[in-house]
């Protein structure tokens, strides 16, 4: 039987998902979602995805994931006819994780920064902040672009269906400017005319609402890979996503959410898209089995989702909440910056993972488009970018929560890392040398000792993991366990560092005040609540083995303790994180913690 996608077809994680599964030829059985009626929030719904969000995927054996960046990379893997789409080679793989993870982290963040206060909240404009932050994923997309056809290199890759998914959904709120960003327009107007990018009805179930530019994303996918979808459309603006039959397929209450024809739930576009090119897709051209073009498109695909859908939330959700009517500064500068991260991707390339289209550009896609249409991209070009060649080298502050969980990986590996601290306070991260390696100017940044360079911290970990690890222990070939871990980076990515960051970047950078909002009190405790979900009957985020994805989170969870004390009615998490902190490679994140609120404490003492 085909898989079951539990959805709405207007989330950009859920379009990504569909874009994959058409792109690899695999038919979806889609369940969609009344997600005004809360049905995501009902018993059922939660026991197969207690994050509550969509898309969900029910594998035909029961094996359940969500997270689209994890279903796309597992529907590659175990389904489509070749890797094309999610690369076996290293270095491809890398930078195709990268992709997504900039997908789920940094572009579908900031979408859902945008679109989540106008959806829920009733907010009838855009903060200029979230505006300018939608408009730099757009120009990181664009960097990324840059002499490629596709997000993660020259092949077309789930991380462009990740990203085309959100970025065509955020355009319509945030508009490209195809001056500023040519590559991203170029990019997506390729993606637009591919016979993935339109969807059809068939056996998988994919709940959705047709806005949503994740929806979008795993629509694409499915069509890009012949995949017919029964797509259910949520009735958001009801509240259906916060009923309980929906909050048992998808407790993290989001669109899309996959159910396949077996009952196995998947939420999260990016993972959607990743399962169904596993599962369904012909070949794997839009999510390869090369290592490094499947690094860069699921670093797309975490660009996606954790900056440009991120920025395109911020900026939506307030305005359809009614709490705003306008799009503040620094809203649009976050856009901008995404824009121009977008920019930096898409320098040289057609495509947002290279020169070959991949569900990192359908993720991206259906949120630039959304985020065009609020903050139009700005016309200024921006350079070409080279890497590095060096010996495996990471640059890196240890207050930072992405490096120490790729530091901890590195130790407990056994991996010895040449590494490169970054005054990252005074913004060495902007010069041109470092620019030149990561156009993104995060850290943490890996230049491996054939040049390689990759960035965004998942994708680093899935990379050394996969080239240097004596075992697949940490990041199992198995793909329901891999799926599963998938799911869990992004939303490491896409939720819990991105609230992070919300949160600690102002206090840090803007010199705002050291009062943390309610809003976000209410996000943090949220998130707690979802790992305690998560950690039910386990002894480890993913199941009852250690994986990277237990490295990524306690290295947010341990920074956010700092800022909002883990409540007692989380003892799941309160024991796990105890397991953490007694591993010997958890010591390098203690130091960083440290840091990181010893900084915060400078910043205090300053005000």
């Amino acid at each position: 039987m085909a898989p079951t996608l539990y959805m709405i077809h207007a989330s950009p994680p859920v379009r990504a998902v569909l874009i994959t599964a058409k792109a690899i030829g695999l038919d979806l059985t889609e369940k969609e979602i009344d997600f005004f009626q809360g049905e995501y929030l009902k018993p059922e719904y939660l026991k197969l995805n207690p994050q509550h969000t969509v898309p969900t995927l029910v594998d035909d054996d029961g094996f359940v994931v969500w997270d689209s960046h994890a279903i796309v990379t597992y529907l590659v893997s175990k389904y489509a006819k070749d890797d094309a789409l999610y690369p076996r080679d290293l270095q491809k793989r890398a930078i195709v994780d990268q992709r997504l993870h900039f997908e789920s982290g940094v572009l579908f963040a900031r979408l859902l920064r945008i679109t989540k206060p106008i959806l829920f909240k009733g907010k009838t404009v855009i903060d200029d902040a979230d505006r300018d932050n939608m408009l730099e994923a757009y120009q990181f997309l664009n960097t990324f672009l840059e002499g490629k056809q596709w997000v993660a290199g020259d092949f077309i890759s789930v991380a462009d269906y990740s990203l085309i998914s959100s970025v065509s959904s955020i355009e319509t709120l945030v508009p490209i400017d195809e001056e500023k960003c040519p590559n991203v327009v170029a990019w997506q107007k390729r993606l637009e005319a591919r016979p993935e990018y339109e969807t059809a009805n068939m056996a998988p179930t994919v709940y959705l609402i047709y806005p949503s530019p994740p929806c979008r994303a795993v629509l694409i996918t499915a069509k890009a890979i012949g995949l017919n979808l029964a797509e259910k459309e949520i009735k958001l603006l009801e509240g259906e996503h916060l009923q309980p039959p929906y909050l048992k397929l998808n407790p993290q209450h989001t669109v899309p959410t996959l159910v396949d024809d077996d009952g196995f739930t998947l939420w999260d576009s990016h993972a959607i898209m990743v399962y169904l090119v596993s599962k369904y897709a012909k070949n794997d051209a839009l999510y390869p089995k090369d290592l490094k073009k499947r690094a860069l498109i699921d670093q797309r695909l975490h660009f996606d989702s954790g900056v440009v859908f991120a920025q395109l939330r911020r900026i939506v959700r307030p305005i359809l909440h009614g709490e705003k009517n306008c799009i503040d500064q620094k809203d649009k500068d976050g856009v901008f910056e995404a824009y121009a991260f977008l920019e930096a991707f898409l320098d040289g390339k057609k495509w947002v993972a290279g020169d070959a289209v991949s569900i990192a550009d359908y993720s991206l896609i259906s949120s630039v488009n959304s985020l065009n249409a609020l903050i139009p991209i700005d016309p200024k070009k921006y350079p070409r970018h080279q890497c590095v060649t060096m010996a495996p080298t990471l640059y890196m502050f240890h207050g930072s929560p992405p490096v120490r969980a790729v530091l901890m990986t590195a130790k407990a590996i056994d991996l010895e890392l040449d590494i490169k601290e970054i005054d990252f306070l005074n913004r060495e991260q902007l010069k041109p040398h470092f620019l030149k390696m990561n156009p993104q100017h995060t850290v943490p940044t890996l230049v491996d000792d054939d040049g390689f360079t990759i960035w965004d911290s998942h994708a680093i970990m899935v990379y050394l993991v996969a080239k240097y690890a004596q075992n697949d222990s940490l990041y199992p070939k198995d793909l329901k366990k891999r799926a599963i871990i998938d799911q869990r980076l992004h939303f490491e990515s896409g939720v819990v560092f991105a609230t992070l960051r919300n949160i600690a970047k102002p206090i840090i950078f803007d010199g705002a005040t050291t009062t943390v909002k309610q809003k976000d009190k209410d996000a943090v405790v949220q998130i707690y609540e979802f790992l305690e979900s998560f950690l039910d009957g386990k002894e480890w985020v993913a199941g009852d083995a250690i994986s990277i994805a237990d490295f990524s989170l306690v290295s947010s969870i341990s920074s956010l303790n700092v800022l909002i004390s883990i409540p007692q009615k989380c003892p799941n998490l309160m024991a796990w994180l105890k397991r953490c902190e007694s591993l010997p490679e958890c010591e390098v994140n203690k130091r960083g913690v440290k840091e990181f609120a010893g900084l915060l404490r400078s910043k205090i003492s300053k005000k």
